[in-house]
């Protein structure tokens, strides 16, 4: 709800047309009065490069002209890394569900996917403060914080965030419930009685 409240992300049609106005004039401030032309960089996978291709069509509507770019897993990553590139497309699905392990990655100066680079010492101070943490209730509100600062500095744009849910039965044992690495999917340890 306090999402759908933003600018950018409410629904009403006016309300729309607004935030649309209002992303012109920041760019004509910015010294963009008819817009720019870009490129979205993405994975070779079918959902980002329709993904990136959803947002070369959103920033038109505000005057940016943007091309999508496919590169190879392979080449991406220390691409990015580099800094080559004008716009990025990547896309993020997690079983994780505690607030550090996608902040740490994506938004933390050492993160091994902080592309942007995004560097905030009262963000970095704010992380610190709830990660020690170990009561939700006590973290909401500086999480709340955390999201408040991205809000004002935006360093990117996410398009959304999902889950994966796995199910498995019983029998099945061993099994990871949570994880906190890129080790998501590994079985060796997984096993079933019969």
């Amino acid at each position: 709800d306090e999402l759908l409240k933003l600018p950018g992300f409410r629904e009403d049609p006016k309300l729309k047309e607004q935030d649309i106005a209002a992303a012109k004039k920041l760019l004509a401030e910015a010294g963009f009065p008819s817009g720019f032309k870009a490129v979205i960089t993405t994975r070779t996978l079918d959902a980002f490069k329709k993904q990136a291709i959803y947002m070369a069509s959103a920033v038109s509507n505000i005057g940016i002209e943007a091309t999508v770019d496919v590169v190879e897993d392979a080449s991406i990553w220390p691409k990015l890394r580099r800094g080559e590139y004008q716009m990025a497309q990547l896309n993020a699905t997690s079983l994780r569900i505690d607030p550090s392990d996608e902040t740490d990655l994506w938004l933390l100066p050492k993160g091994g996917l902080n592309f942007h680079p995004f560097e905030d010492a009262e963000f970095i101070r704010l992380y610190n403060e709830q990660d020690k943490l170990l009561d939700p209730a006590a973290r909401s509100p500086i999480v709340r914080k955390m999201e408040q600062r991205l809000i004002d500095d935006m360093p990117g744009v996410h398009l959304g965030w999902y889950y994966g849910f796995i199910m498995v039965w019983n029998d099945v044992k061993n099994w990871p419930q949570y994880d906190r690495g890129f080790e998501a999917g590994v079985l060796a340890n997984v096993w079933m009685p019969k």
